[in-house]
């Protein structure tokens, strides 16, 4: 994905998590939804890991998993 500002294409799971977590309240839920291999991103997992004290990861459904193969990542 490129965006208006960017000059290469890159994944934007990681730009998106990072920038959208500052206006995270305090004990505040988060659902991040994006394709299932990229949780093994390192940069991810650990920032997933070492911001927030209670992670909890589920996948879409058998009837869906096969098209999007995505997973819901729920944090607070």
């Amino acid at each position: 994905m490129k965006g208006m500002d960017d000059d290469s294409a890159e994944r934007k799971e990681w730009t998106e998590l990072y920038r959208n977590t500052r206006y995270l309240k305090e004990k505040g839920l988060m659902m991040y939804v994006i394709p299932s291999y990229r949780f093994a991103d390192k940069k991810i997992a650990r920032f997933l890991a070492t911001h927030f004290y209670n992670v909890g990861m589920m996948r879409f459904s058998d009837e869906d998993y096969d098209d999007y193969r995505q997973c819901i990542c729920v944090t607070c």
